[in-house]
């Protein structure tokens, strides 16, 4: 099933859930959702990736582009409730820890 994803925003913290699988052909299409966590009016962002049904390396790679993006405006994404496969890819490249506490981009504040 192709990934599908859901943006929502509460408090100054943006929500994206996806659901399906997320590879190559669903990058491209989250990429144009994901474009929506620039505002200005979102300080935080997370990443529920509970309904992710498989992930490949495209998928990995659009998980890395998006936390840059959002450290890279001093936001401070958060993965909400990752399903075993996001975790078992993660940790097989041993990045298990990188949505959740990358290095803190430079002028931002401690978090």
């Amino acid at each position: 099933m192709a990934a599908s994803a859901i943006l929502a925003a509460h408090g100054g913290t943006a929500r994206l859930s996806v659901v399906g699988e997320l590879d190559g052909t669903a990058r491209d299409r989250l990429t144009e959702v994901a474009e929506a966590l620039a505002s200005e009016t979102v300080l935080g962002v997370e990443l529920d990736l509970r309904g992710v049904t498989a992930i490949d390396a495209a998928g990995v790679a659009w998980l890395m582009r998006l936390q840059r993006a959002a450290w890279g405006r001093c936001r401070r994404p958060r993965l909400v409730d990752p399903s075993p496969q996001v975790k078992c890819a993660l940790a097989g490249l041993g990045m298990r820890g990188l949505v959740d506490r990358p290095p803190r981009a430079a002028g931002c504040p401690p978090v």
